[in-house]
């Protein structure tokens, strides 16, 4: 894993019942890594390098289908 990016957002949909919003997703090499908020990041980012990426602060993240 070279080094993780976390995009915060004003509220994440996650469309999965047991935790439907969020507000930051870690993503490394494409791939998500965790969803919730930066507390419940800490293992990953106490471990590796990270960024934060504000760019969707004031936004609502939706997944889509490509």
């Amino acid at each position: 894993m070279k080094h993780i990016t976390v995009f915060k957002a004003k509220k994440i949909i996650t469309m999965n019942p047991q935790q439907s919003t969020a507000t930051a997703v870690a993503v490394s090499d494409g791939k998500i890594l965790s969803v919730g908020d930066l507390d419940t990041m800490q293992p990953w980012l106490s471990s590796y390098s990270y960024v934060i990426d504000d760019r969707f602060a004031d936004a609502v993240l939706l997944p889509g289908f490509i």
